[in-house]
């Protein structure tokens, strides 16, 4: 996993490119931000990062200079990326005169744009290191994690390539088997993050593995996840898990000072869903940051609550779009689900599928374009979304009864018994 230091004296910069990116899912890893081009050099030297992303204009020494200066000192790693703004044009001479790898137009930074530019880096780095003899173990083991952010983060593509990889790393899962993930935030000592980190991490996962099979995989310099195998959910299961942390919690406090607060997610029947899990983990975690119970570390997270609030949220999402073509993929994909496990998740929350729930609340809307007598039924019919007049007539006669010219009918009856009435 190579590591990037950050180098902008602008804060907003520094932000937006630290969430720009899941940088682990890409084997990368932030060690640092620096806001002069000084505190740059320092930093280099203490962290000695593989790459640095650097504002060509930066105060006490410029991005170029401290480029120029890290090559006189350390050759050609760390490799640089330089940030430029549109009127900065004219530095680009000597950009190329670092070896810079690529320059970055503030106003134009994308996504995309700074992938392909890490990717250059990278591929540099690889051509540098070309006579270094690799480490198999190593390089299994960033597989290893990068299979599991990928899973965390939902960033597989599809079913076969989940599938692939997961063959080729040979991890085993068994029918039956049920996953769920605690988000565990590490608080701690300032000085030597990095060393500091990678130890607790080490120690963590040495405690861990006595009590049940775990994965734990870094996710920034300030939280991990852990992912639990389990062959059954239970409350002995779930006793493992919090025996496992606060063991853990316990043991790193007394090392390293570091205080250890984890929550736990939802459980998920299925390894390629534990995205659920971990992002219930981390919006629980969210809530409960400033907890320091070490008696009782492991904040159990609120299964039902956390699945009711999500069904809520559909509920009105359908209800703000109902005039909208709303399909089951579409809902699951705008909430981060998959459709299989959305469907799931609603089904059992609300007691009838999407597709039931979608198809109730069009004629609900229906009813009231109805009512007010002077919308047509195939423009109805057109504005809600159905493939055509017969068939939106053939689904409303299914839930109300009636056919929309009856149900129209019908109203109109019951005003005009109504204004009779009067």
């Amino acid at each position: 996993m190579y590591k990037v230091l950050l180098a902008d004296d602008e804060p907003l910069t520094l932000i937006g490119l630290q969430s720009m990116l899941v940088w682990e899912a890409y084997n990368l890893q932030i060690c640092g931000t620096a806001r002069n081009g000084d505190a740059a050099l320092e930093l280099i030297e203490k962290l000695k990062p593989d790459i640095v992303i650097i504002d060509i204009k930066m105060p006490c020494k410029t991005g170029l200079e401290t480029a120029s200066i890290s090559r006189d000192l350390y050759g050609d790693i760390p490799v640089f990326i330089l940030l430029t703004s549109f009127e900065e044009i004219k530095y680009l001479h000597g950009a190329i005169q670092v070896s810079a790898v690529d320059y970055l137009i503030k106003m134009e930074l994308t996504k995309t744009t700074l992938v392909n530019a890490l990717n250059k880096a990278c591929e540099r780095l690889k051509n540098l290191n070309k006579d270094v003899p690799s480490n198999p173990v190593n390089e299994r083991k960033s597989l290893y994690d990068n299979f599991f952010l990928c899973l965390l983060y939902d960033l597989f593509d599809n079913n076969e390539s989940y599938e692939s990889q997961k063959k080729e790393l040979q991890i085993e899962t068994e029918e039956g088997m049920k996953y769920v993930v605690c988000c565990c935030k590490m608080n701690g000592p300032v000085q030597d993050t990095v060393q500091l980190y990678a130890s607790t991490v080490r120690m963590v996962k040495e405690t861990i593995d006595k009590f049940c099979r775990n994965a734990v995989i870094h996710v920034d310099m300030n939280h991990i996840a852990v992912v639990f195998f389990l062959q059954e959910r239970g409350e002995s299961t779930e006793e493992v898990i919090c025996s496992a942390l606060r063991q853990a919690a316990l043991i790193v406090k007394n090392y390293f000072s570091v205080t250890l607060i984890s929550s736990a997610g939802v459980f998920v029947d299925e390894l390629r869903l534990i995205s659920h899990s971990f992002n219930a983990a981390r919006d629980h975690l969210s809530e409960n940051s400033n907890e320091e119970n070490t008696g009782n570390l492991f904040i159990r997270a609120e299964h039902e609550k956390y699945k009711n609030k999500t069904v809520l949220e559909v509920k009105k999402y359908i209800k703000d779009n109902i005039r909208k073509k709303l399909y089951l993929t579409d809902i699951a994909s705008h909430f981060c689900l998959t459709p299989n496990y959305f469907s799931q998740l609603f089904t059992k929350a609300a007691g009838i599928t999407i597709t039931e729930f979608v198809t109730i609340e069009k004629i609900k809307e229906a009813k009231k374009m109805l009512q007010s007598g002077d919308i047509k039924i195939y423009e109805i019919s057109d504005t809600l979304g159905f493939e055509s007049a017969f068939y939106f007539s053939k689904v409303f006669k299914k839930v109300t009864g009636f056919s929309p010219k009856e149900y129209q009918k019908k109203i109109s009856i019951n005003k005009h018994e109504g204004d009779s009435n009067d």
